[in-house]
């Protein structure tokens, strides 16, 4: 312990004399003296009165701190480097829990090791000389949920709440527990920003295990594929507007092809949720302009009159059906990120404004003579509103 250099440090940190000290605690100045030389230690009874004179903590005082700090890094270092199973280190995993129960790196680290454990190790059995074990593999499995629900409790880190509750449903699935599952799989966003860790991704792994069908998760699989296209789109759109902006129409037209071939793939048939539906018809905004900034007119008509198709049709649903206030879940409790929704105006549908602008654009000067282009023009002006 070093409470000698402690002591001497807090006082001088408090600008107190060692007959001030004195005073406070009713010793006198000599007894202070020794107590900093090492001579002598206070009294325990006076411990808590001394630490708090000197406004710290008893375990401040006594130096506690700083070992469990260097013995916390040190633990945190051990698990995260140290990926071999043993018994001896879920052992060792265990009793560091119980250590700092309430440390976010330790808990958040926990707890795929632990459902690790609980499946490969005990569950089935995947270890040599480790036999089946039931009763431990759902000791080990609790443990892993009470992490991530800690986790849950004093995170504000949305990585780690995601994936502590990736987790959680991977266990509850895992057990058969599938109304847990999927109640927890409903605190994610449809739109996460991160592939894997969506709504229709987590409710996919639940359906497939509980009907025990690869088909009753397509419909999720479908939409979660809907979601990751929709940020490879903006990937791509923002490259697609670079080479636009230098010129390199071409360039941009070849980009933008990759999208169109993806289609079939990613959007069969009408896609039910504003960003598909987004998707689609930014990709034909995008590929008529770069045809005709590349001089090719025909394809320029062609992709244009899918664009207008796709936005007309976007109209004819109710707007709300597209509006997904995608951060307002259960998941995210960062305020900023909560009051990041997707805002899309319910008084105007904006769709006649918008294919007027369009249709006003001056890439299309050369085709406004095209009949194509004129009963656009009309249908445009019959149809939107």
């Amino acid at each position: 312990m070093h409470i000698a250099e402690n002591i001497k440090r807090l006082r001088r940190a408090r600008d107190i004399t060692q007959d001030d000290l004195a005073e406070l605690l009713s010793v006198t100045p000599q007894a202070v003296s020794k107590w900093e030389q090492g001579g002598s230690l206070p009294d325990i009874s006076m411990l808590p009165v001394l630490a708090q004179t000197l406004d710290c903590s008893v375990d401040e005082l006594l130096g506690m701190e700083r070992v469990r700090g260097d013995d916390l890094r040190k633990t945190i270092e051990r698990f995260s480097t140290d990926m071999t199973f043993s018994l001896k280190n879920l052992d060792d995993l265990i009793a560091a829990i119980r250590r700092y129960p309430t440390n976010e790196e330790l808990l958040f680290g926990a707890i795929g090791t632990l459902a690790n454990y609980s499946t490969v190790f005990f569950k089935y059995g995947q270890q040599d000389g480790v036999a089946i074990d039931l009763a431990r593999a759902a000791e080990v499995r609790d443990l892993a949920i009470t992490c991530a629900e800690r986790v849950l409790k004093y995170s504000d880190d949305l990585d780690h709440i995601m994936y502590a509750y990736y987790w959680m449903i991977d266990l509850y699935v895992e057990w058969e527990q599938f109304d847990k599952a999927e109640a927890i799989a409903m605190k994610f966003p449809t739109n996460s920003g991160a592939i894997g860790y969506d709504r229709n991704s987590q409710l996919a792994k639940v359906v497939v295990r509980r009907d025990n069908s690869y088909e009753s998760q397509l419909p999720y699989r479908g939409e979660a594929v809907i979601d990751a296209f929709r940020g490879l789109m903006s990937c791509i759109r923002d490259l697609t507007n670079t080479y636009a902006g230098m010129k390199r129409y071409g360039d941009a037209l070849a980009v933008a092809k990759y999208v169109e071939d993806l289609m079939p793939l990613t959007l069969p048939g009408e896609p039910e949720n504003y960003y598909g539906v987004f998707v689609v018809e930014q990709m034909y905004l995008s590929l008529a302009r770069y045809s005709a900034e590349c001089g090719d007119y025909e394809g320029a008509l062609a992709y244009l009159e899918k664009h207008v198709s796709v936005r007309l049709a976007m109209q004819e649903r109710d707007v709300n059906h597209y509006v997904q206030p995608v951060y307002k879940t259960p998941l995210f409790k960062n305020r900023i990120i909560r009051e990041q929704t997707l805002h899309y105006d319910d008084t105007d549908t904006g769709a006649l404004e918008h294919l007027r602008a369009v249709l006003a654009s001056e890439w299309l000067d050369p085709v406004r003579d095209d009949a194509r282009f004129v009963a656009l023009t009309e249908r445009v002006e019959r149809d939107a509103r």
